[in-house]
């Protein structure tokens, strides 16, 4: 998916390899999180360990914004992860957005969300 709003020539998204290679070395201490206190035999899909570390990689990037926006980028890649195929791409665009300030209702509005199913239902 490629954003709706306007974007000028300096941005750019990271590919997934590059998200990979920022991320990547954060994963094992992300993971720990996700898996302490649990059973030795406990596991995720691949899927859903991936959005359990970019959305908390997310937020420790965003650490030096305004509560409100962290909420309000943490929210948006969670509401857009749901109806998005590449995790990765999702959480690139989250981060091109919060990095330069831009209106996150305008990014994701061509993601699937409870707030825009009605009107796909209703015509």
């Amino acid at each position: 998916m490629v954003f709706s709003g306007e974007m000028d020539d300096e941005a750019r998204l990271l590919t997934e390899g590059e998200m990979r290679e920022v991320v990547e070395p954060q994963r094992g201490r992300y993971e720990g999180f996700l898996r302490e206190g649990r059973s030795a035999g406990w596991g995720c899909d691949e899927r859903t360990m991936d959005v359990w570390v970019l959305a908390h990689w997310l937020d420790e990037h965003f650490v030096g914004l305004p509560s409100e926006r962290r909420r309000e980028l943490g929210h948006a890649f969670h509401r857009m992860v749901r109806s998005a195929d590449d995790v990765w791409l999702v959480a690139s665009q989250v981060l091109l957005v919060g990095d330069r300030g831009l209106d996150v209702g305008v990014y994701s509005a061509g993601y699937w969300t409870a707030r825009t199913h009605g009107k796909w239902v209703r015509g």
